[in-house]
């Protein structure tokens, strides 16, 4: 006789399987068999999509069960991950004159958002507003999280010939980079040749890079430092650098990792080989990571010539920036009022032939 083959079931996410808290959520099974289908979840309900409700922080495992024409079935099912809202503030309402200088504007927290409205612009790094454009009157500034940048680094202070030493403080953002087993101090095992605009943010110039060099006793094969950041209201975070190889003797086999605990490392994305003119990498983290309060990466460098005589190789890294694409929050506002001059106005008598000074 002939044998039916067994259904298959897939579950799929709109918008997608990490959401705020409270945002909408659909599932839906997707069979692949002999129809017609009836459905069987987890949470009891036998339509092929469900809506569950997302009130509560954390992960949430969904199950379906597609039973096919034959009386066959198969089960899939996906973790939903659902993220609080962080809280957003504004600084307090402020005034200024039309001819004063533009303004930097900061006190929105948490860092690394965005300052949006009528006379605001962006130099470098910073949000500044100019009255002259904004022009008299209340103006409404909107500080918001929206794909936020958690933090960025362009590692241009200093200069060549003076080694790094850790912690390494964001350029932009909030993060740290820490020690890890790298040697720290030591022109030998690190330095700051030139780098690149590559991956650059704000208009940054190509001034240093963090480079590290293999050494002799020890070599730093094998060795990491680590980059701490916190993803709480955050998810999909991408990481991407610039990255350059000294030569064919460079660390050729490098790898990030990941932990939530500090102690726990687990090895994620490809093996990075940077090419000796230098390229720009990118890497998606896990998952797992979304909505974490505290984050530890891991870049482990390997695979650099053993000859002792090759001591001075090395990888150049630059511009390294963490970027998520999901930011669960509210944006919040603040007003800046931008007052004309005074006009004066009166009348003055003076004698003839008398000199007066007005001021």
């Amino acid at each position: 006789g002939i044998t039916a083959a067994p259904p298959t079931v897939t579950i799929t996410a709109n918008p997608s399987l990490t959401v705020c808290q409270n945002d909408a959520l659909i599932l839906t099974a997707n069979p692949v068999g002999d129809t017609p289908f009836t459905f069987l979840w987890s949470t009891g309900a036998t339509t092929p999509s469900i809506t569950p409700p997302t009130p509560a922080v954390g992960s949430i495992v969904y199950t379906v069960t597609a039973t096919d024409a034959n009386g066959f079935t198969a089960s899939s099912n996906v973790t939903v991950n659902v993220l609080a809202p962080l809280t957003v503030t504004c600084p307090g309402n402020s005034s200024t004159c039309i001819n004063s200088s533009a303004i930097t504007l900061n006190g929105g927290t948490p860092a690394g958002g965005v300052y949006s409205g009528t006379g605001v612009y962006q130099v470098g790094a910073n949000y500044l507003f100019d009255p002259a454009i904004a022009g008299v009157g209340t103006h409404t500034i909107t500080y918001s999280l929206s794909n936020q940048s958690l933090a960025y680094w362009n590692f241009n202070i200093g200069s060549q010939g003076t080694p790094w030493t850790a912690p390494i403080l964001q350029t932009s953002g909030t993060g740290i980079i820490t020690p890890g087993n790298w040697t720290w101090g030591d022109i030998l095992y690190t330095d700051r040749f030139p780098g690149s605009t590559q991956n650059a943010l704000f208009g940054d110039p190509a001034e240093n890079s963090l480079s590290l060099i293999r050494g002799s006793s020890p070599s730093m094969n094998g060795h990491f430092f680590q980059v701490e950041f916190s993803m709480a209201g955050a998810s999909d975070l991408l990481i991407s650098y610039w990255t350059q190889r000294s030569s064919n003797l460079g660390f050729s086999s490098n790898q990030w990792s990941y932990s939530t605990d500090g102690i726990n490392f687990t090895p994620f994305g490809p093996v990075v080989t940077p090419t000796n003119g230098g390229n720009v990498v990118t890497i998606a983290a896990p998952d797992v990571l979304n909505g974490i309060g505290n984050v530890y990466l891991r870049y482990t460098l390997d695979g650099a010539n053993t000859v002792p005589a090759n001591f001075a190789v090395n990888n150049r890294i630059d511009n390294l920036q963490l970027n998520t694409a999901t930011t669960c929050s509210n944006p919040c506002t603040f007003n800046i009022t931008v007052n004309d001059l005074p006009t004066i106005t009166g009348t003055l008598e003076v004698c003839a032939g008398s000199s007066t000074q007005l001021t």
